[in-house]
């Protein structure tokens, strides 16, 4: 290995453990009990009312979802553009 897959392995271990640190120790508003957000939107259907409760209501699903989709984009790019070594 040379030095630049050693400091981006590096690099990821030390991400990994920040964000596993930050998931258990500072408080993440959208693991506290949802609150009503039904005054926003007004809908006379019970069902619509019932999906835009729920949407309001998990958002920590989402926002743990797009976290992981924008680190495995990041990881991605890194791979495409990664140096590679000519054979003589």
């Amino acid at each position: 290995m040379d030095k630049i897959s050693i400091f981006g392995l590096i690099v990821t271990i030390i991400f990994i453990f920040l964000v596993i640190y930050s998931l258990e120790n500072i408080p993440f508003p959208s693991f506290q009990n949802p609150k009503d957000y039904s005054h926003f939107v007004s809908i006379e259907l019970e069902p619509m009312k019932e999906y835009s409760q729920f949407l309001w209501e998990k958002r920590a699903q989402d926002l743990i979802a797009q976290a992981f989709l924008m680190f495995v984009a990041a990881i991605s790019c890194i791979t495409i553009f990664r140096k590679e070594v000519k054979e003589k």
